[in-house]
């Protein structure tokens, strides 16, 4: 409720447009299945998918794909996408958010939280208070699991795939 929707909010910038510009005109990245000389080691190709990679970024915020860009590797997840830690179903965030905000409407006025601001990451930073009477709904998918940002934090892992 407090830091999501104003992460949400976030615009690409000129940098962002740029990049997908160069992508489009096919100044930056490459196709593997037409680099192969260039490759001495083709092992990875399993893992890109579509065979293109441009950018390849360690930012969660989606802003390569909002300014255009078609080929992003995002190796540090997405902000806007949940994971249920129990069963691995993925969750729009924004979904969660538009439920939460039904479940928890006393929640929703803007200093309810204390709220002193976004922090870098996109957290809320709110005060300390009781928070026994917020629901937190478990993952629609199992109705057991909690979900999470599905992101790589501090002292995680980068997936695989």
């Amino acid at each position: 409720l407090v830091g999501w929707r104003d992460f949400a909010l976030s615009q690409p910038n000129s940098g962002h447009t740029a990049l997908a510009s160069l992508e489009k005109k096919g100044v930056v990245g490459v196709r593997f299945d037409e680099e192969d000389q260039f490759y001495l080691d083709t092992s990875h190709k399993h893992i890109v998918g579509s065979g293109n990679m441009s950018i390849i970024t360690q930012n969660v915020d989606g802003l390569h794909l909002k300014g255009g860009a078609e080929f992003v590797t995002e190796l540090h997840g997405r902000n806007d996408r949940l994971v249920c830690l129990n069963c691995g179903h993925h969750h729009c965030r924004h979904h969660f958010h538009d439920l939460l905000d039904d479940l928890n409407p006393e929640y929703l006025q803007p200093d309810a939280l204390g709220s002193r601001g976004m922090l870098p990451d996109g957290d809320g930073d709110v005060e300390d208070q009781n928070l026994d009477m917020f629901i937190v709904p478990p993952c629609p998918r199992c109705s057991i699991g909690i979900l999470k940002p599905d992101v790589v934090f501090f002292g995680d892992n980068v997936p695989r795939s």
